[in-house]
């Protein structure tokens, strides 16, 4: 992680801002705080990690292929879709939550978010 800033809770933005004002690549680690793109912390650390490319794609990856919605429309709302780089790294995993969403997905709103995401895209 940049600078070694760890974060102790959702609501410590002092080290979430020096985590992104330390530069760097951004950890993939990161994504673990934007689990709900209302805390403090998430918004904060999604336009970094949407500034990280490919370097956050297997960990997005792995979040998409889980069962918490909650936190896959977090970062699809805060990371993804700031970033025309991953959208079109993830373009696949996008595809399938608009045309094969699950129950979880669908309850979330997720698929037509991203549906007009690949569309302005």
């Amino acid at each position: 992680m940049p600078n070694s800033t760890k974060l102790t809770d959702k609501s410590d933005t002092r080290a979430a801002e020096a985590i992104v004002a330390a530069g760097g690549a951004a950890a993939p680690e990161l994504l673990e705080w934007v689990q709900d793109i209302n805390w403090p912390v998430a918004k904060i650390l999604a336009p970094f990690l949407a500034s990280a490319g490919s370097n956050v794609v297997p960990e997005i990856r792995q979040i998409f292929a889980s069962n918490d919605d909650t936190w896959k429309w977090s970062v699809v709302v805060g990371v993804v879709a700031k970033s025309s780089e991953l959208i079109a790294l993830l373009r696949p995993e996008l595809e399938r939550i608009v045309h094969a969403p699950t129950v979880g997905e669908r309850s979330e709103g997720l698929e037509q978010f991203v549906a007009k995401l690949l569309e302005s895209a």
